[in-house]
């Protein structure tokens, strides 16, 4: 009867270890468009999938596809645009619209001699 017990135990102890461990490792693959106001694609738009090294890019339509965990937030960058974060919560679909960032446009001028700070 002891042996039992311990068995059945023993085996509640496992399975909700690897249920445990199944749910809190679950990513999904999240995709989307980056397009600007326009609704024009943008390309090469760094996604990163925030607390983590893992990242993509958009390719030439402005479309990324990644990896992402349930409770994951992705922040999306690229230069002369604001960064934008977003919470993936259950979206499989991501379509982000990137706000120009206007001040970081004035603030840099290419010249035939490198660049300048204004």
């Amino acid at each position: 009867m002891r042996s039992t017990f311990t068995l059945k135990n023993s085996l509640m102890f496992l399975t909700l270890l690897l249920f445990s461990t199944f749910a809190m490792g679950q990513n999904k693959k999240v995709t989307g468009v980056v397009t600007d106001k326009n609704y024009q694609p943008l390309p090469a738009v760094s996604i990163q999938v925030v607390g983590s090294a893992q990242g993509t890019v958009s390719d030439e339509n402005g479309k990324f596809a990644i990896s992402v965990p349930e409770n994951g937030k992705l922040s999306f960058t690229f230069i002369g645009f604001k960064s934008t974060v977003v919470t993936v919560s259950n979206k499989t679909t991501i379509n982000i619209i990137l706000e120009e960032d206007e001040k970081s446009l004035r603030e840099v001028v290419a010249t035939p001699f490198g660049m300048k700070s204004h």
